[in-house]
C-alpha cells in the first residue's frame, strides 16, 4: 500500500473535520472522539510534506461538492526584510523586497483537467536604502490576461461527491490503533481503489502590459508582451521524470547523508520554466540614449527558471535551497547597443532559507538598467501574507 496516499487521504479527511459530519443526522460523542483520534494519527504520519499544498487542494475539491465554474480571488503578498552587502564588503545597506499579486480567476473542470482564465496585477521589486548597494535594482509591474490548464494529482475513480460515504470510511479508519493497522485495513484497501495519484502539471500563458524601472524611477520603460510557462511534479520517485531531475541529485545525496526523515524526492522538485517575448519602449534611460539617441522601441525575449528543494531538517526547522536564473536578450540590436553591452542581461540568485523565514542568499549578474555585473550577499527575514 502506498503510505504517501494514506497521508494524503487522512490529512484531507482531518482537514474537513466536522464539515462531513453535517451530512449525517446524528453525531454522537463517541464519533466526535473518533474524529479526534484520526487527527492524532494523521499527525503521527506527517513527514514534512513540502510542496504538496496544491495537490491537497486538488483533492479537497474532489471530496467537496463539485463546482464546475466559480470565481475567486487569488491574492498573495511577500515582504522580505534584508541587509545587502557587496562582494568586497565595502558597502552594506538595509532594504526590503516585495511581491504583490492580485488575481481574479474563473476555473472550469472537465474530467481530470482544469481550465482557467484570469486577470492579474503583479508588482515586485527590490529596494535598498542605499541604492548603490541594490542587487536587484529592477521594479516590475504587469497587468496580464492569463490562460492556464492544470492536470494530474489525486483523482477519484468513483462516487466523487458522496460525502457520507467518505465520512463513514474515515470514521472506520479512526477506530484502528496505529498506522500499520490502517494500512492493513479493508477500508484502506477500498480507499486505494477510489483514489489514484498521477503526475501533476500546470501550463500557463498570458498577454501582458507592464512598466519596468529602477528604484528611484530615473530609468523606466514600458512593455507589451506574452509569456508561456509551466512545471511538472512527479509523485512517483521511480518515474522517468523524477530520474531526469539531475538538479536535485546533490541535494538528495545531502538529505540522505544527514538522515532527513521526510518523503521528499527529486520528482517533486522539478524546476519551473518561463519563456517570454516583449516589445519594449525605453521611456527614460540616459545611458542607453548615448548609444541610441532616439530611444527607439525594440523587441526582446526573456527566459526564467526557478528551482526549490529541501536541504535537511535541523531541530524543528526545515532548510530549503532556492535558486533562480533570469536572461533578457534584445533581438536585432544595433552594433552601438551591442558594443556597450546593453543588448543582453543575465542574473542568478541562490539562497538557503529556513521554514521560519530566515534566509541568506548570493546574487551575481546584471538586470535591465544595470550597466555592470555585481555580486551581492543578503541576509534577511521573509514575511508572507495570504
Amino acid at each position: 500500500m502506498n503510505r504517501k496516499l494514506l497521508f494524503f487521504v487522512l490529512i484531507v479527511f482531518s482537514h474537513f473535520g466536522l464539515n462531513a459530519q453535517s451530512l449525517t443526522t446524528v453525531v454522537s460523542k463517541d464519533k466526535l472522539l473518533q474524529e479526534n483520534k484520526v487527527i492524532e494519527k494523521v499527525d503521527s504520519l506527517k513527514k514534512q510534506p513540502e510542496n504538496w499544498g496544491l495537490l491537497l487542494d486538488f483533492m479537497a475539491l474532489k471530496i467537496q461538492k463539485k463546482d464546475t465554474s466559480y470565481l475567486k480571488w487569488l491574492n498573495n503578498f511577500d515582504l522580505d526584510l534584508k541587509t545587502f552587502q557587496n562582494k568586497d564588503s565595502t558597502k552594506s545597506a538595509l532594504g526590503f523586497a516585495y511581491n504583490l499579486n492580485i488575481e481574479r480567476a474563473k476555473i472550469t473542470e472537465k474530467g481530470h483537467i482544469k481550465r482557467g482564465k484570469s486577470i492579474s496585477l503583479e508588482t515586485k521589486g527590490n529596494v535598498s536604502f542605499n541604492k548603490e548597494v541594490n542587487p536587484y535594482n529592477f521594479l516590475n509591474t504587469k497587468l496580464a490576461f492569463n490562460l492556464f490548464r492544470i492536470g494530474g494529482g489525486v483523482t477519484v475513480t468513483t462516487t466523487p461527491n458522496d460525502l457520507v460515504y467518505y465520512a463513514n470510511l474515515r470514521r472506520k479508519l479512526a477506530t484502528y490503533e496505529n498506522s500499520e493497522a490502517i494500512l492493513n485495513a479493508p477500508e484502506w484497501r477500498e480507499m486505494n481503489e477510489k483514489f489514484k495519484l498521477k503526475n501533476s502539471w500546470i501550463l500557463k500563458y498570458d498577454f501582458n502590459a507592464g512598466l519596468e524601472s529602477n528604484q528611484d524611477f530615473s530609468k523606466k520603460q514600458s512593455t507589451l508582451g506574452m509569456r508561456l510557462g509551466g512545471t511538472l511534479k512527479s509523485w512517483n520517485k521511480n518515474s522517468l521524470a523524477s530520474k531526469l531531475n539531475i538538479l536535485d541529485y546533490p541535494f538528495a545525496a545531502f538529505r540522505k547523508l544527514t538522515q532527513y526523515k521526510g518523503t521528499l524526492h527529486s520528482g517533486i522538485t522539478l524546476p519551473t520554466l518561463l519563456f517570454g517575448f516583449d516589445y519594449v519602449n525605453p521611456i527614460k534611460d540616459t545611458l542607453r540614449k548615448k548609444s541610441d539617441p532616439n530611444l527607439k522601441p525594440f523587441p526582446r525575449m526573456h527566459f526564467e527558471a526557478g528551482f526549490r528543494t529541501v536541504l535537511t531538517e535541523i531541530s524543528s526547522q526545515t532548510l530549503f535551497f532556492n535558486s533562480s536564473f533570469k536572461y533578457f536578450k534584445e533581438i536585432n540590436a544595433s552594433n552601438a547597443i551591442k558594443n556597450n553591452s546593453f543588448d543582453s542581461f543575465s542574473y542568478f540568485t541562490a539562497a538557503i532559507a529556513s521554514s521560519s523565514g530566515v534566509y541568506v542568499s548570493y546574487s551575481n549578474g546584471k538586470l535591465p538598467f544595470d550597466r555592470r555585473k555585481e555580486a551581492v550577499y543578503e541576509i534577511g527575514f521573509k514575511y508572507q501574507l495570504d
